[in-house]
């Protein structure tokens, strides 16, 4: 009966032996796992932060590369401009619509001279600013002794208040204008004292002034000189023959003194048949021979 009993206590302690080494593998196995699983969360996790970008991260590029490009414009804006130049100015906008559209189709910046009273004048100033460009006052002056006058026309006859007040009316009828430049003007031109009134006039609203020079006993160009204000005087007309081989020799002719002097102001006609055709095809001869093309107000004096 002991043996018996000795023999059941040894079966059970050995069953218990397997159990006890069973739950230690399966405790083991349990463990194992379970750092398996949380290493893969750790690296996926990782994963995870590495591919996305740190809050901030858009905003901080963009305000990097705005820097960045301010600072390489600043430094060419700093860079001397040593090109020769050529300012057009395309005068007697508003009498006619004719040639208006093939105007359009010229992409180098012109200056738009327009006449006050004339039946397009608004319309047109207004349609060229918004294509980009530049507007200005094609101010009538008197030409001659006969005592016939356009609309808002400058006379000798008129007091300095009688100037003042026609010239308020032209800027209100040619919005959005920079200067003025004299519509004939032979005689006016020529008057100290009415060019003067003129002159200041513009300073004060700071408008440039152009001397068409229509006579070579203007004197424009010295009262500018006289009140500070900035020279610009008319090198040469582009189009009194309006044939499309003399406009195109007289524009290059323009880029040769653009060459010599620096800078160079031509005027053309938009009445002229032939005048947006040769700008179109000497622009970009002019531009490969260095020379760049500017509105009436970017230009330097030229006297």
């Amino acid at each position: 009966m002991r043996s018996y009993y000795v023999r059941r206590k040894k079966y059970y302690f050995i069953i218990e032996k397997e159990r006890r080494k069973q739950r230690l593998i399966l405790a083991a196995f349990v463990a194992f796992s379970a750092i398996v699983l949380l290493i893969g969360l750790r690296l996926a996790t990782g994963l995870f932060q590495t591919n996305k970008k740190p809050e901030g991260t858009d905003e901080k590029v963009a305000l990097a590369k705005r820097d960045k490009d301010y600072e390489e414009k600043k430094q060419k804006d700093n860079q001397p401009d040593n090109m020769p130049k050529v300012a057009i100015v395309i005068d007697d906008v508003g009498f006619v619509q004719a040639n208006v559209g093939r105007f359009q189709e010229i992409k180098i910046p012109l200056t738009f001279s327009v006449i006050p009273h004339t039946k397009y004048g608004k319309a047109n100033a207004e349609l060229f600013y918004s294509l980009g460009q530049e507007i200005m006052i094609h101010l009538p002056m008197e030409n001659d002794a006969s005592g016939v006058y356009e609309p808002g026309e400058i006379t000798t006859k008129m007091s300095d208040q009688e100037i003042i007040a026609a010239l308020d009316q032209q800027i209100v009828l040619v919005p959005n204008a920079k200067g003025i430049n004299n519509h004939e003007g032979k005689v006016a031109t020529t008057d100290k004292r009415v060019v003067d009134t003129v002159l200041r006039y513009a300073k004060g609203k700071r408008l440039f002034f152009l001397d068409s020079l229509t006579t070579p006993n203007s004197v424009v160009c010295q009262t500018q000189g006289e009140i500070g204000m900035p020279k610009r005087v008319n090198d040469l007309f582009l189009d009194n023959i309006d044939n499309l081989d003399e406009i195109k020799t007289k524009i290059q002719k323009l880029g040769d003194v653009a060459r010599s002097k620096g800078i160079a102001i031509g005027i053309g006609h938009i009445q002229k048949a032939n005048t947006a055709q040769a700008i179109i095809e000497m622009a970009p001869v002019l531009q490969s021979q260095g020379i760049k093309f500017i509105f009436l107000s970017q230009a330097p004096d030229n006297r």
